[in-house]
């Protein structure tokens, strides 16, 4: 019991270290912006969810999902928090298996990852306000 406490702690922390990236809090993400605007590049934020070679997502029926479907399921939840819950869906990943994702960056406020397997997904500077997450495993990494 002490073990899943501290790790669920451990959680907690990294969840808002990714959050207070995300909203420029800290100095090392202003820095990293103001790079991407200076050079005339649009910001990885938008939907840049490329994924490494070994990383696999197994949806709640148990199918297996490819890159383009995740990055279309990320398309509609930043369309949806964008539009203010007017347009597009949210991004309902709940029971999932995405073990190893690159979710670097990505607006997942409102997100629903509960009862999800996050084993190893990079959430670095990823926006998690309001996110759902109960009854998840652990491993959540939101280091570089």
């Amino acid at each position: 019991m002490s073990d899943e406490k501290e790790v669920i702690g451990l959680m907690r922390f990294k969840v808002v270290i990714a959050i207070l990236l995300c909203l420029d809090i800290l100095p090392h993400v202003a820095t990293t912006n103001k790079a991407h605007a200076d050079d005339g590049q649009s910001s990885p934020a938008k939907c840049d969810v490329r994924q490494p070679d070994n990383w696999t997502w197994t949806n709640k029926s148990g199918e297996t999902k490819s890159q383009n479907d995740l990055q279309t399921i990320i398309k509609g939840h930043e369309r949806w928090i964008g539009s203010a819950h007017k347009e597009g869906t949210a991004a309902e990943l709940s029971a999932s298996q995405l073990k190893g994702a690159n979710l670097r960056t990505v607006n997942l406020s409102e997100a629903d990852f509960s009862k999800s397997n996050v084993s190893f997904i990079d959430f670095y500077g990823a926006n998690l306000a309001q996110t759902v997450f109960r009854r998840g495993e652990a491993g959540v990494r939101t280091t570089r």
